[in-house]
Parts: C-alpha cells; sequence; structure tokens
C-alpha cells in the first residue's frame, strides 16, 4: 500500500522526515520504503501556458509558449491535453529529471525546442505519460516544482503482512504513528444519518447468505453530478497510488484509502429489480465486470443481486450494467462486510484481485460500515452536489460480539524479559483502540473490531513491545538451540546424499510438488486431490518425482542440451485410504540420464550410449561409496520403466529402475527417447546411512581367483546366479563378477556363455588347493541344479 505523507498529517501531527517515518513504520512491524522524496527533480519549475499552435512540420506536435513569470521560452510538445492557460511542470534547458535524465537544447521536426513540459510519469509521481501534468492554477510561476510536490505527493509504500488488515488504510497507519510518538489521533467523525427500516425511499435489502455477508448497509442519494473530482482530490488519491475517474469513483476511492472500508456505488436507475438480495451464485450465471471483462459464476461466490440477475460480485468488483457514468443522476450506496474467506475464495477462482478484496480477505471492520457510509455521503453531497434521502438501511441479523483477551502482567514479564509500566501498557492499549479494564496483576481487553488479528494473550504482548520497542527488549548472554546433541542435524544425511550424487556428475532439481490430474494418475496411482486448487495444473500432490525431471530433460534436449544426469529428493503422496489419515507421504529420490555417458575426446575414441547399466552402475557405485554392502537388483514388472528392475536394500524393496516407458510419456505429454532412470524411498537409504559402520583389519593374505564358465538359457539372470554363488561360497567368498559374455548358435537355441570371477581369501592363512576345490565343486553343482548351467570347459 502506497500512504501519502500529507494525508497522515490530516490524523496524526508527523513531524518526521521521510526517511525517519520509513524506519519508525518498519520498527512497528509496518516494513516502509520511501518511494518518492523528488530529490533527482533539480531545476524543474512551475511554467503558465501562454500559447499553443500547430508544428508547421508535423500533425501530432505543437509549438508552445511557457513562461517563468519573468520570460517566455518556446518548447516541441506531442501531449493531446496541452492548452493555453495551463500551470505546469517545466523542465528548461540544464534542469534534470529522475534517473539522471538532463535537458538539452534540441531541434525537432526543423524547429529549436528549449526546454520541455513534463508527465506525471517524467516526474516520478505515477506511470501515466498519456499527457503533460497540470498543476493547480494558485501555483506561482518560476518557482521550484519539487516543493509543491514534496508537499502534496511525497509517500511511502508499505509491505504489510496478512494480518494487520486496520494498517491498509491512513487512518490505520496513523493511529500507530500516534501511539508510538505519543501524539493525538485526529479522526473527524462523518455527520450520522439516523437509521430507519425499510421506507418507500429505499430499498428493501436481503441477506439469502447471512454468513457470507452478516451485515449490509446501503442508501441513496439522489441530484448527483457526475464530473470531475476537485483538484485536492485528485492530487490526495495520485499520491496514494491511484488514478482519478470521476467525482463518484473518486469518493469511494478516497474512503477506502482514508478509512480501510470498501464501498460500492450502484446507478439507482440500472437496478431494475428495485431490491437488493446478497446471495451465493448459480450454475451457468455470468456478470459482466466493470474491467469489460465476463466473468462466470459458481455456488462458492457470493454476489449482489436485483433479486433476479447479478449486479456485482461481493467484495471484489462490481458489474457494468449498474456502474456509474456521465449520466448517472441517483445512486445507490453499499457499505457492506463480507466473509474474508468468501471473498478469498472468489477472488481466487476468477483470478482478480481488487482493492476492495484485498481488505475484506484479510478481514474488514464490520463496525465501520456506516462510518464508511456516512462519510461517502458526506463527500457526495458537498463535491457531487447530492442530496440524500433520510436515513439508511442497515441490515444485521446477529450483532457481532467483541473478543475479549486476558493480559497478566506475570506472561507480559516472562516474555519481555523486563518491567515495563501499568502506565504505558494502558496508555499502548487504549491509544490502540482497545477497551481495558486493569485490576490488580492483570488487565482484560476488549479488542476493537478493526484489529481481528488480536485473539491471544500473546498477541497483547507483541503490540506492546512494538510500541515499547523491539530494539529495548534485552539480548541474553546465552543461546540453546532445539536440536539434541545425539542429532543435531536431521538433513545431514541427505545432503550427503544430493553431495554422492553430484560427484557422479548429476545436477539436481527442483521441481513443483503439485500436477495435474492426468500427470499424477500417468502411473495408475491413487494422487492426493487439492481441496482449492490454484489450477488444473496444479490440482494434485505429486505421486512420482519422474514427471518433472523428464520435464526438464524435454527442455534441455530442445534448447541444445542432450546429455544429461538429473536428480531430485523430494516427497511423493498416495492416497491409500479415506481422508487425512489415508494419505501416505514418502521421502524419495529419483535420476534419469539421457545422451552420451562420456563424450569422445584425446583419451576416448568414440561416445558412449548411456543405457540402463549406467544407472545400475551409479547406484551400485553410490551405495559402495557408503558403505552399503546389500543392495541388489532383481528383474520384476513397473508402470514407469520398461525393462525394469526392482532395487533391494537389506533384502527390502524400495524402488525401481529401467528405461523410461514411451507410453507413460505419453501421458505426460513427453516423447523422448532412451531416458534412463530410477525412483527410490530414500528413508531406508538414510536409515542404513545412519548405522554404525564396522570395520575389519586389512587381511594380509593372498586371494585364490578362478573363472568359471557357465552355458546358461537367455532367460537365466547373471544377477541370480551371482546372488547363488555368493551364498554357496560361504565365509571364504570375497566377490564374485560376471566378466564376459558370448552368444553364439554354437552354444545351442537361446543359449548364453558367462564367465564369472570368483574370488577367495582366508582371514588367517594362506589358501591351498585342498580348501578351494570343494567350494568350487559346491558352486558348480548348485548352479546345475538350479539353473540347469552346464560348465564350458
Amino acid at each position: 500500500m502506497r500512504v501519502s505523507f500529507a494525508w497522515l498529517k490530516d490524523f496524526v501531527d508527523v513531524k518526521e522526515s521521510p526517511q525517519a517515518l520509513s524506519e519508525m513504520l518498519t520498527m512497528l512491524g509496518l516494513e516502509a520504503e520511501v518511494s518518492s522524496t523528488f530529490d533527482e527533480l533539480n531545476g524543474v519549475i512551475i511554467g503558465k501556458v501562454e500559447s499553443v499552435r500547430k508544428h508547421p512540420n508535423a500533425d501530432t506536435l505543437f509549438l508552445v509558449t511557457i513562461s517563468d513569470g519573468s520570460t517566455s521560452v518556446e518548447v516541441v510538445c506531442g501531449a493531446p491535453n496541452v492548452a493555453v492557460g495551463q500551470t505546469v511542470p517545466f523542465a528548461p534547458i540544464g534542469s534534470s529529471l529522475p534517473g539522471g535524465f538532463k535537458i538539452k537544447k534540441v531541434t525537432i521536426r526543423g524547429v529549436e525546442s528549449t526546454g520541455m513540459i513534463c508527465s506525471e510519469k517524467e516526474l516520478g509521481i505515477t506511470d501515466s505519460h498519456d499527457g503533460i501534468m497540470e498543476l493547480p492554477s494558485s501555483l506561482k510561476p518560476g518557482t521550484l516544482v519539487s516543493k509543491w510536490l514534496k508537499k502534496e505527493f511525497n509517500s511511502i509504500d508499505l509491505d504489510l503482512t496478512p494480518n494487520r488488515s486496520d494498517a491498509l488504510s491512513h487512518l490505520g497507519v496513523a493511529r500507530d504513528i500516534a501511539v508510538k510518538t505519543g501524539r493525538k489521533l485526529s479522526v473527524t467523525i462523518p455527520q450520522k444519518h439516523k437509521a430507519v427500516f425499510q421506507t418507500n425511499n429505499h430499498f428493501p435489502i436481503t441477506l439469502s447468505d447471512s454468513k457470507g455477508c452478516p451485515r449490509y448497509v446501503a442508501g441513496i442519494v439522489h441530484e448527483i453530478t457526475v464530473g470531475p473530482s476537485p483538484d485536492w482530490m485528485v492530487t490526495r488519491l495520485k499520491s496514494a497510488g491511484l488514478r482519478s475517474i470521476n467525482n463518484v469513483v473518486d469518493i469511494s476511492n478516497y474512503v477506502l484509502l482514508e478509512f480501510g472500508h470498501p464501498t460500492h456505488m450502484f446507478d439507482l436507475e440500472k437496478i431494475p429489480g428495485e431490491t437488493i438480495d446478497v446471495r451465493k451464485g448459480k450454475k451457468g450465471e455470468k456478470l459482466i465486470g466493470l474491467d469489460g471483462e465476463s466473468y462466470a459464476c459458481s455456488p462458492t461466490q457470493l454476489l449482489i443481486t436485483d433479486g433476479k440477475f447479478p449486479l456485482a460480485i461481493a467484495g471484489v468488483m462490481g458489474g457494468e450494467s449498474s456502474m456509474v457514468t456521465e449520466t448517472t443522476t441517483s445512486v445507490l450506496i453499499e457499505s457492506a462486510y463480507f466473509d474474508p474467506v468468501t471473498v478469498r475464495k472468489s477472488a481466487k477462482s476468477l483470478g482478480l484481485r481488487t482493492e476492495a478484496s484485498r481488505r475484506f480477505e484479510r478481514g474488514a471492520d464490520i463496525n465501520a460500515c456506516p462510518k464508511a457510509y456516512n462519510r461517502v455521503v458526506e463527500l457526495l453531497t458537498d463535491i457531487a452536489g447530492g442530496e440524500a434521502v433520510k436515513g439508511f438501511i442497515d441490515s444485521y441479523p446477529k450483532k457481532y460480539q467483541q473478543r475479549s483477551v486476558n493480559l497478566t502482567r506475570l506472561e507480559l514479564d516472562a516474555i519481555t524479559r523486563q518491567k515495563i509500566s501499568d502506565t504505558f501498557i494502558n496508555k499502548t492499549l487504549i491509544g490502540l483502540g482497545i477497551d481495558v479494564q486493569k485490576k490488580a496483576s492483570s488487565w482484560t481487553c476488549v479488542i476493537p473490531t478493526f484489529r481481528p488479528d488480536i485473539e491471544r494473550e500473546i498477541d497483547l504482548i507483541e503490540e506492546i513491545i512494538r510500541m515499547h520497542g523491539y530494539d529495548n527488549v534485552p539480548t541474553s548472554l546465552h543461546f540453546s538451540g532445539v536440536h539434541s546433541a545425539s542429532d543435531p542435524d536431521p538433513e545431514a544425511s541427505v545432503h550427503d546424499v544430493a553431495f554422492g550424487m553430484a560427484g557422479l556428475g548429476f545436477r539436481q532439481c527442483y521441481s513443483n510438488s503439485l500436477q495435474s490430474e492426468q500427470i499424477a494418475k500417468a502411473h495408475n496411482a491413487n494422487p492426493v486431490a487439492m481441496k482449492n486448487p490454484l489450477s488444473e495444473s496444479m490440482a494434485f500432490l505429486r505421486t512420482s518425482l519422474i514427471p518433472g525431471l523428464i520435464e526438464k530433460v524435454d527442455f534441455n534436449t530442445a534448447n541444445g542440451n542432450p546429455d544429461l544426469r538429473l536428480f531430485e529428493i523430494g516427497n511423493t503422496f498416495l492416497q491409500k485410504g479415506k481422508g487425512l489419515k489415508g494419505i501416505q507421504e514418502s521421502h524419495t529420490i529419483a535420476g534419469v540420464v539421457h545422451g552420451n555417458w562420456t563424450q569422445r575426446d584425446v583419451h576416448t575414441p568414440k561416445n558412449t550410449q548411456s543405457s540402463v547399466f549406467s544407472v545400475k552402475g551409479l547406484l551400485t557405485s553410490l551405495a559402495a561409496r557408503f558403505g552399503l554392502k546389500d543392495l541388489s537388483f532383481s528383474s520384476n514388472a513397473s508402470e514407469i520403466f520398461d525393462h525394469a528392475q526392482s532395487i533391494f536394500l537389506g533384502g527390502k524393496a524400495i524402488g525401481y529402475c529401467g528405461v523410461v516407458r514411451g507410453n507413460f510419456q505419453k501421458k505426460i505429454k513427453a516423447d523422448r527417447r532412451d531416458i534412463y532412470g530410477f525412483e527410490i524411498e530414500l528413508d531406508p537409504v538414510l536409515n542404513a546411512l545412519s548405522e554404525t559402520t564396522q570395520y575389519n583389519q586389512i587381511n594380509a593374505f593372498p586371494v585364490s581367483d578362478r573363472d568359471l564358465n557357465f552355458v546358461l538359457s537367455s532367460e537365466v539372470s547373471s544377477g541370480d546366479v551371482s546372488d547363488a554363488i555368493r551364498k554357496k561360497g560361504g565365509r571364504l567368498l570375497q566377490s564374485v563378477e560376471p566378466v564376459n559374455i558370448f552368444q553364439d548358435d554354437s552354444l545351442g537355441k537361446n543359449c548364453k556363455s558367462v564367465t564369472y570371477r570368483i574370488v577367495f581369501q582366508h582371514p588367517s592363512k594362506t589358501l591351498e588347493d585342498s580348501d578351494v576345490n570343494p567350494l568350487i565343486k559346491g558352486i558348480i553343482d548348485v548352479v546345475s541344479k538350479n539353473f540347469d548351467g552346464k560348465l564350458r570347459s
């Protein structure tokens, strides 16, 4: 929100500079930054337009004579709104504008221009560049324009947290300043209009959804004249970041920025039903908004209707059919309170964010409805010549009960670690608009309706501390952490795994944890649906990390980078049962490889393509790096991978690896061949890493190795044979690896020859043939019996 420095002074005596005030507000929890000080305007003065004539060599340019009160110069100007008699900001030769832009003498279409008439954008006020800026005629030509701009347009930008809805107004910000500085808060109470029940002069109000709209204030003003707003209002709105539209619309915006409560005005003659009904939308209803866009209404949205047709989306935007125009003479003023959740859902579903919805969805003040209505009526009668119908309708079925919170001296002292005086506490709470009843060692506080964020005792303590000053809270000399000494960093093992993958040439990726239904169900998983999705592409929690990695492979390959090794660590989700308790969340790591595994260079004669074995090799290398010896693989079926193998750790299946199936890629709208990958549960790996590693003394005795060449069926897995040999080899067997494979018709139909290198070693002596031969015989027997393998000589 942009806060006008001059506007704040209507409510509190601001003595600080914009920079000092910005620092004060930041320390009060309202993060502030000076948006404009006009210090970069050097030599720009106030000028008077004496004459305007067409440029002789250009149809869209004008020759304008500008006077500074003593001398006159001629400039070339392309603004369509330039006119004789205007008071304008003029930058003569030698002056400078924001951004270091120096004004020099130039020739435009054959005519010399000695200066420039400035727009609001060039002065750094707004982004408007449609024409030159018109200044009040009361300003004296020749004086520096920065003096007037600093007085009227100095402003501060606030970056507010969602809980501080009260600070979305000049009054709310001024209240904090007044309490902090101890100065008086001046609030002008608008003229009150006595509330009446339904009369012939008022529209009947029906709250069909009183939960979505607990309070609706409405009244009528006749005989208004729609036209330009007075200069002071235009200046105020511009200084707060809004442009002027017409006096009626500007009044509504002015009250919003002044009190923080949105209002809306309907053209009375454009409400054919002569009634107002606040209800939920119906399927198929549509509304043309003030922005000219068509919006489809739904039963989740709250609408303002004329009893039949929508007039506005409650708390978000008015409709074009009932908007105020130049011909409007009578208006129906709406000043209501709408449920924050209802407005938030409506704004999100429609993709709209307006100044009104921004305040309603954070929690407006239900008791400000009459005050905002009276203020609008007051301004309409003063500025637009309106005549108000006596009284107004205040539909308020169930009165809001203000919250009461108890503050104790014991808890306050424990949190602040110092003694803050009762006088300061009373003064602070009362200054913030809180009704206080002091007891012996506590305060009973009735919270005002404009502070919906104060719900607990700690909230009151926070209010006192921020007014006392965070910098006045003593710092503890000793610090303690929440982690126990036995587990100082629970994420350390995750980082180790990530660094291990990086050491193998992989790059870590981060993908959105939300997916579309098509992607989430691509491998026939049952995904977790979002209750209030932002879009169709983010409607479900992800069921696998592989789609996100494939998307990055697809993008990189399309941009000329096909050789990739990517991995991601994150959580995946499955709906295994009903409700929240039926959600299964898994800590997962996944990786993919694509393109060349190695590139041809002076050391490598040719490129090496990635394959399933590349994935198995890297997983085996990673396991070896962390001392995980019981990693194994077994052929299995997978919805994501072809030629898939289950991955086991300690005999427990933890995931799959293989080549990504083409059918799976089509479902997620990708089409890249030869993507190899894996996806495993990370927690079993982390648990294995947390186990204490046992080290053995280095065996100094020589090894005895033998090569056994078996003829096997092509259907037999070499890994299964290796596992059988390990079991039969006993404690003397150190390793078994398939080192060669040969296939030929001479071996027999669908047969292969696999050579296994088997290594034995004894911990306390040198092995002899008498020790090894019985083991070799046993291995040959096992392979022959279990796999019908024949020893090849």
